[in-house]
C-alpha cells in the first residue's frame, strides 16, 4: 500500500454500484491524528501506525503511515477501529460501509488523550431503557460522575424490548437509549443482549425475515458492530455477542464468524496485556442453577431453559459453546470476564489453575432480580480500580439510594 493512493479490490469489478448485498472486496482508508479534531484529515496530521481495523471476520493493522486495507464480507455495513492505547475515538470508533463499494474509502480520526496506568471503570448491565426506567438509567449516569470513573461498560440489554414490537416503538427505545449514552461526560461501550434483537419474535412483533433492520440490523444502526475491542490503561477490553439466535429464539452462543474474528483480534495483543471480555449473556453462571429448569412451553410457544439448535440441545441463559471461546484466549494474560442477563450480581472463580478468570456478573440497573426463584438480588453496578494493569476485586454500588 502506498501514500495517497489506495487500491479497491472489489469481487463485482467495474460494474454499476451494486446493493452491499451483492458485493464483496476490501474496504480501504487511513488511521490518523486529528489535531484540530474536526473530523477529516488536513495538511500535517499523520497517520497512526500499528492500529488494529476490523470488519466482522478481518482485522488488520495499519502501516508505517497509517494506512490499512481490510477484507468485506456480504451485506456487513460497519468497519472499525480498536481504540488504541493513548489516542481516544471522540467521534466513534466505527463507521458505516457506504452502499455503493467505488465509494469504500473509510478513514478513522483519533485524537491524542493522555496515557494511563491507574483507572476506574463501572460494569453496568440490563438497564431495559424506556420512559419508565429513565430514573434508574439516569442515576446509572450520577453514579459515574459521582466516581469520577473514566469509562463505563454495559453488558446488554439496554433498552426494555425490540424483540416482540412494532418496529415504531423499538426505534423509539433505541433512539432513548442512545440519546441517554451520549449524555454520559465518559465513554460508554456497549454490547447488545437478547432484548436488542429487532422482531425475531415474528409472531408477536408482525416483522417480516426481510425487513431492513431484522435481527441485529437495528443494533448495528444506532449502536455499531456486536461485538470490537479497544485499549485503555494498558488492558484490552473485548465486547463479545452472545446472544445467538435460530428462528424466532435467541440463546447463548458465539458463532464461528465471530470466534475467528476474536481469534485474529487477540493475535495482535501480548500476552502480557490484560484482556478484559464483557458480553450479555454470561459464559459461566451459578445463578442459571438457583432459577431451577424451564421447560418448553407449549402455551406461549416458547422455548425452556434449552434450545434444540441443528438437532443439538443448547442452553439459552449461559454460552453452550464456552469452550470455544476460552480456547481463543489461551495463553494470554485473562484476569476478567464480564457478564449481564441474569439481572444479579456474581462472582466465580473456577478450579482450573491454568484458568484464573474471576467470571463476574453485576446486577440490573433496572430494578431488583430474583423473580420467580428464591433469592433478591439487588439492583447495583460495580466499580473497578486498575493500576499498573491489576484489576481490583470489584465494589458494588447500589443503584437505589438507603432510605
Amino acid at each position: 500500500m502506498r501514500s495517497g493512493l489506495i487500491i479497491l479490490a472489489l469481487a463485482a469489478s467495474a460494474a454499476p454500484a451494486s446493493p452491499q448485498s451483492e458485493v464483496e472486496g476490501h474496504v480501504a482508508g487511513i488511521v490518523f491524528e486529528d489535531r484540530n479534531q474536526d473530523g477529516s484529515r488536513d495538511p500535517g496530521e499523520p497517520g497512526i501506525p500499528g492500529a488494529v481495523v476490523c470488519t466482522r471476520s478481518d482485522c488488520v493493522l495499519s502501516d508505517a503511515e497509517g494506512l490499512y486495507e481490510v477484507a468485506v464480507e456480504p451485506g456487513y455495513r460497519v468497519a472499525w477501529v480498536s481504540q488504541p492505547d493513548g489516542y481516544r475515538a471522540k467521534g466513534g470508533f466505527f463507521r458505516r460501509i457506504p452502499a455503493d463499494p467505488f465509494e469504500w474509502l473509510v478513514n478513522f480520526p483519533l485524537e491524542r488523550a493522555e496515557t494511563v496506568s491507574s483507572f476506574s471503570f463501572l460494569h453496568a448491565s440490563d438497564t431495559h431503557v424506556d420512559a419508565e426506567s429513565l430514573p434508574r438509567m439516569r442515576r446509572l449516569r450520577e453514579i459515574a460522575s459521582e466516581r469520577g470513573v473514566d469509562l463505563v461498560i454495559i453488558t446488554g440489554d439496554l433498552v426494555k424490548d425490540a424483540l416482540r414490537v412494532p418496529e415504531e416503538t423499538a426505534r423509539d427505545r433505541y433512539e432513548l437509549f442512545r440519546k441517554e449514552k451520549e449524555a454520559f461526560s465518559v465513554p460508554v461501550w456497549v454490547v447488545p443482549g437478547n432484548h436488542e434483537i429487532f422482531g425475531i419474535e415474528r409472531h408477536k412483533s408482525g416483522i417480516a425475515e426481510n425487513h431492513p433492520l431484522y435481527g441485529k440490523a437495528m443494533y448495528e444502526r444506532f449502536l455499531g458492530p456486536t461485538y470490537y475491542s479497544f485499549n485503555y490503561g494498558g488492558v484490552h477490553f473485548v465486547g463479545l455477542d452472545t446472544a445467538d439466535v435460530d428462528d424466532r429464539w435467541y440463546y447463548g452462543h458465539v458463532d464461528e464468524t465471530q470466534l475467528s474474528w476474536l481469534e485474529k483480534d487477540l493475535s495482535h495483543v501480548s500476552a502480557e496485556t490484560p484482556v478484559v471480555t464483557f458480553n450479555h449473556i454470561p459464559l459461566f453462571s451459578a445463578l442459571v442453577s438457583s432459577m431451577g429448569y424451564e421447560p418448553e412451553s407449549p402455551e406461549f410457544d416458547a422455548p425452556g431453559s434449552v434450545i434444540v439448535v441443528g438437532g443439538k440441545p443448547q442452553y439459552r441463559h449461559v454460552v453452550s459453546n464456552f469452550a470455544e471461546v476460552l480456547k481463543k484466549l489461551e495463553g494470554k494474560n485473562y484476569p476478567l470476564a464480564l457478564g449481564g442477563h441474569l439481572h444479579g450480581r456474581e462472582e466465580l472463580v473456577l478450579g482450573d489453575p491454568k484458568l484464573p478468570t474471576r467470571f463476574h456478573q453485576t446486577g440490573a440497573v433496572v430494578g431488583p432480580g430474583g423473580g420467580g426463584y428464591a433469592l433478591n438480588l439487588v439492583s447495583g453496578v460495580t466499580l473497578y480500580r486498575v493500576k499498573d494493569g491489576v484489576i481490583d476485586g470489584g465494589e458494588f454500588l447500589a443503584i437505589d439510594k438507603p432510605n
